[in-house]
């Protein structure tokens, strides 16, 4: 019988703390909470202990690789991926944390880096000082984070090929998922713009539109040549009539994700949670 294990997920955004705490062994995970704090909040919790923490970094703090190997014998690839990645870091490799992500597809990989200091300064220090915990937090991309949230805690929407868009903090994290599988990741720094109003709604959707199809585009110069199925948006930024201009400009089903409540300790309590807001904290739960 596999041992639990516990495991915390916090994503931070509009100056709170989004917390995910999630139960892992069984044969399946088992949300245990999803909870929300401000900073003073936060200091001794008992929430945040017995279990690893795994707290959300902004997209655009990572440099992301999209690598394609050849097949070595007796190479592995995990390993000649980081390598790959570290050839394009202008600093010294020790000086960043990295990660490889298996797309699925034979020999392609996402590569990622964060430096060090990055993470430590502008992540991990804060949260640590303000919360007195003695364990350091790993940190994960909320990119990753969104893919892994919608993975292993939403419905599947029909289809193979879905894009993922959550705006949190003037960043939108976007992220392609096809056949349960992470295949690329993107951002959009759409803080400059009034979603308020109609002109800014069209010039969100606009660009965002034109960030789509580069992606595709470079997904079929590499082989994966699926159209797109579905824009699956989320956020707390985003509503009706945002949801309403992108399907003007998009030719496939526009939605928000749906939440398998199946995953819920207590089922019946999750109508009265705003699951969008745990989507990226849910994922890194599950990392």
């Amino acid at each position: 019988m596999t041992a639990e294990k516990t495991a915390i997920g916090i994503d931070y955004f509009d100056d709170i703390y989004h917390v995910a705490r999630v139960i892992h062994g069984g044969g399946r995970p088992s949300i245990q909470a999803l909870v929300q704090y401000e900073q003073s909040q936060m200091k001794n919790h008992p929430l945040l202990e017995g279990g690893e923490i795994v707290m959300s970094v902004p997209d655009d703090k990572i440099i992301v690789k999209d690598i394609h190997l050849e097949t070595v014998g007796g190479v592995d690839l995990n390993d000649q991926a980081r390598f790959e990645m570290t050839k394009s870091l202008l600093d010294d490799d020790t000086d960043f944390y990295l990660d490889v992500i298996d797309t699925g597809i034979e020999n392609r990989y996402i590569a990622l880096a964060i430096h060090r200091q990055t993470l430590n300064d502008d992540i991990i220090d804060p949260f640590s000082q303000t919360t007195n915990l003695l364990q350091k937090p790993r940190g994960l991309t909320r990119g990753i984070a969104l893919g892994e949230g919608y993975i292993a805690f939403c419905r599947p929407h029909g289809g193979e090929l879905i894009c993922l868009a959550n705006y949190v903090n003037d960043l939108l994290s976007i992220c392609f998922v096809l056949r349960q599988h992470i295949v690329g990741l993107s951002y959009l720094n759409i803080g400059r713009l009034d979603l308020s109003t109609r002109q800014g709604q069209k010039a969100f959707a606009m660009e965002l539109k034109t960030m789509i199809n580069f992606k595709l585009a470079n997904f079929f110069e590499n082989g994966i040549t699926l159209p797109l199925t579905a824009l699956l948006v989320s956020g707390n930024k985003i509503d009706d009539t945002i949801m309403s201009e992108l399907g003007r400009y998009f030719p496939v089903s526009v939605n928000r994700p749906q939440f398998n409540t199946g995953f819920f300790s207590e089922p019946e309590e999750a109508s009265s949670i705003p699951l969008e807001n745990y989507l990226v904290a849910l994922g890194l739960a599950n990392n």
